[in-house]
């Protein structure tokens, strides 16, 4: 009996001592197996590797295994070696009981090939989108025809720069049907300002003023309207035309505006200035333009309203021949000046005279405004349905915060009633 148990001793402890080795050798072939696994940033981006071969580790851990069965075995058989006919039976058994001992505990035969993982396709990841742009609409087809007036009454505004036209049109809540700007004859053609144009489908209409208005001063002989007649600023003035006529847009010219007023610098008799000379400078000017073949160009003669002591228009016209438009200027000052004006007030005696010297010639109010006040909405509205009944096919509003606030969009008042007018039937505002 006590040979039996010691025999069951050492056979407890062989067991004991087999379960042992084989969970560490199993802990280190997990732990390999999950670092093998681990995603690589190809797997991430959804490719599928397969794993190498069984590590170093892996190999050195089954041998480990076997050693330590082929060891506890040999002490078995040693213990029942008189149940032994031979040597070579001894060693059939030590053989059946370590591949018996191996295969319980997990090991695979020494040498064989593990068959390679694979790690199962992940979801790759989603490409990075660049930000959706601001829908624009399409750019315009370029244009060599200059702009002709329509049945409808085009709408449209000057600003201090085209942030503020976008402020204007956002108040407003419509887009400017024609673009006004202002330029001097030391600046060339701007084209971001064509191309803002060309996004409302608008004409640009540039009020070219022949002075320098860095300057402090009026009186400016350099750019006096006979030295422009006189060719003198001829490089400059090509340079603008053909710069307007690449924009492909329809292009609205008003030379020297408000010319038979007395304040500006072109006036007379500043710098030496005289009728005559403005007539011979505008003349120059528009056959210039058609030497050069600048058709998307039109010009506009551009006068303040009539006023005592105004300087006549018959002496200024230049003649239907140099005119595509007549134009007015007009302003309700309010407090500041005459008082509060209407537009009949304000515009009776310059239509009058503009009618007289160019009766066929189509009309736009090329500036008009109004200052602060509790019945601006209301002047607005009659002003804008007053320039129409005019006849009117294009109103320009000088929506500047200069002498004083003449802005349209600065009020909501006053905006909703704009937009009350332009939204109607009978007029035109931006695409």
């Amino acid at each position: 009996m006590s040979g039996v148990r010691a025999r069951r001793s050492l056979s407890i402890r062989i067991v004991l001592a087999l379960t042992l080795v084989a969970a560490l050798a199993l802990t280190t072939v997990s732990t390999a197996t999950a670092a093998a696994a681990a995603p690589t940033p190809a797997t991430q981006s959804g490719a599928t590797h397969a794993l190498a071969a069984p590590s170093t580790k892996v190999a050195a851990s089954l041998r480990t295994v076997r050693k330590a069965a082929r060891k506890a075995c040999r002490m078995d058989i040693k213990a029942k070696r008189a149940g032994f006919r031979s040597n070579r039976a001894k060693k059939k058994a030590l053989k059946r009981c370590v591949r018996k001992t191996v295969k319980k505990k997990g090991a695979k035969k020494k040498g064989a090939k593990k068959k390679p993982a694979t790690i199962a396709p992940q979801e790759p990841l989603p490409t990075p989108q660049p930000e959706p742009s601001p829908s624009t609409p399409p750019a315009p087809t370029p244009t060599e025809e200059p702009y002709v007036a329509g049945e409808d009454t085009v709408f449209g505004w000057s600003s201090r720069n085209l942030t503020a036209v976008r402020a204007t049109e956002a108040a407003v809540g419509v887009r400017a049907g024609a673009l006004s700007v202002f330029t001097d004859f030391t600046q060339d053609f701007n084209t971001e300002e064509a191309a803002f144009a060309a996004q409302r489908s608008a004409p640009l209409v540039v009020s070219w003023e022949p002075w320098d208005s860095s300057l402090s001063t009026r009186t400016q002989p350099a750019f006096s309207l006979g030295s422009i007649a006189a060719g003198d600023h001829d490089v400059y003035v090509k340079r603008y035309l053909l710069a307007a006529k690449q924009s492909g847009i329809p292009v609205m010219i008003r030379f020297a505006g408000e010319v038979n007023g007395d304040w500006n610098a072109w006036a007379q008799p500043i710098a030496g200035n005289s009728s005559a000379d403005f007539v011979a400078a505008f003349r120059y000017l528009v056959t210039t333009s058609r030497e050069l073949n600048v058709t998307n160009v039109s010009w506009m003669f551009n006068s303040i309203v009539s006023y005592e002591g105004s300087t006549p228009l018959a002496d200024l016209y230049p003649g239907d021949a140099y005119v595509d438009w007549v134009a007015l200027d007009g302003y309700n000052w309010g407090a500041l000046k005459w008082g509060w004006q209407s537009f009949k007030d304000i515009f009776t005696l310059g239509l009058a005279e503009i009618e007289s010297v160019a009766p066929d010639k189509p009309l736009a109010i090329a500036e008009i405004g109004s200052t602060t006040g509790p019945g601006k909405a209301a002047w607005v509205s009659d002003s804008l349905n007053s320039a129409r009944a005019a006849g009117a096919k294009m109103v320009l509003w000088f929506d500047h915060n200069k002498e004083t606030d003449w802005r349209i969009g600065a009020d909501p008042a006053v905006a909703s009633a704009t937009n009350e007018v332009v939204t109607g039937k009978g007029w035109q505002t931006g695409k």
